[in-house]
């Protein structure tokens, strides 16, 4: 039996909260990723991302996030 530490559980916890939300926070999106705001700000100056403003706020597709995920290994 696999043994899960507390932190864990809610990381996957707050994963599906997101996973519920069309639009994410700069924040939220960084959680989703698991990477930081600087490499989120990178990622969308690179084009690798498309954030969304409204006033101040940066926002990004849920969807938009998980399509540019790329598979590494692919089977041919």
């Amino acid at each position: 039996m696999k043994i899960r530490s507390k932190q864990t559980i809610e990381a996957q916890q707050n994963q599906e909260a997101l996973k519920h939300k069309e639009i994410l926070s700069r924040t939220e999106t960084a959680k989703l990723l698991g990477i930081n705001l600087s490499t989120l700000w990178k990622w969308t100056r690179d084009s690798k991302l498309t954030s969304y403003g409204l006033g101040h706020k940066v926002f990004y597709k849920y969807s938009e996030v998980v399509q540019a995920l790329t598979p590494l290994n692919t089977k041919d």
